[in-house]
């Protein structure tokens, strides 16, 4: 099955609760789904191998999965960089061989795997747009 992530949109007051430690607020409509690219969407975003996503995300207590909250001002600066950066120039530095080097989830990478991780980062991309356009966070939920 593996490990799968989730990003949902999350507002200021949502991120503050977070923040706080506690999981119970509301998420901002639905989730969108990331498959199992989500550590390569990591790898090629920040350029760390480390099995996380995103840096600087804070990580909720007492939930049975992986769960992030990453507050409204590093979207907003994430966003700021992928005005000038597109997922192709993201895809640029995706190296089959690297990937498989570094243990980058989930498996087995070779360079037809470019266009199952385009479709994903664009999706991911586009929830930073829409998340920072509304002053909102995201949470993610790998699991």
């Amino acid at each position: 099955m593996g490990i799968r992530a989730t990003i949902y949109e999350i507002s200021p007051e949502a991120y503050s609760t977070a923040a706080l430690g506690d999981s119970n607020f509301e998420l901002e409509g639905k989730g969108r789904d990331l498959d199992k690219a989500w550590h390569a969407i990591h790898y090629l975003v920040t350029g760390d191998a480390s099995l996380k996503f995103l840096k600087d995300g804070i990580q909720l207590p007492d939930v049975s999965e992986t769960v992030e909250a990453h507050s409204p001002q590093a979207i907003a600066e994430l966003a700021q960089q992928f005005t000038a950066t597109s997922a192709d120039d993201l895809l640029g530095r995706y190296n089959a061989d690297d990937f498989n080097i570094r243990s980058i989830y989930s498996g087995v990478w070779d360079q037809n795997e470019a266009t199952y991780l385009r479709g994903h980062l664009i999706r991911f991309m586009e929830v930073v747009r829409d998340a920072a356009q509304r002053g909102n966070g995201i949470l993610v939920v790998l699991a």
